[in-house]
């Protein structure tokens, strides 16, 4: 789903990068029905993410919040099954939403 990149140089940290799978939930890099599953139960308080480190959090939210209010909403959901079913895209440059 997304991790932190830290880049060095001359033995002296850089720069750091977030790297996000836009609509991946569960970090196995695909978007699947598992993905809308997780995002629906987040809605509903049935979270499964009370058991993931808070490292992980952030980046499951920033992997789902189309739009962008810092949760995972119904509306957010809806994005990553229409993405399941073919009948929209996920720009990975920009975690904008491209209906087909």
């Amino acid at each position: 789903t997304g991790m932190t990149l830290t880049t060095y140089r001359d033995g002296e940290e850089w720069e750091n990068y977030t790297i996000v799978i836009f609509g991946d939930l569960n970090g196995d890099s695909f978007i699947t029905s598992t993905d809308c599953s997780i995002a629906e139960s987040e809605v509903f308080s049935n979270t499964w993410s009370d058991d993931l480190s808070d490292d992980y959090k952030p980046y499951m939210v920033m992997a789902c919040d189309f739009d962008e209010n810092e949760k995972i909403t119904s509306k957010d959901t809806a994005c990553v099954s229409n993405f399941a079913l073919g009948v929209s895209i996920i720009d990975q440059t920009n975690g904008k939403v491209i209906d087909l």
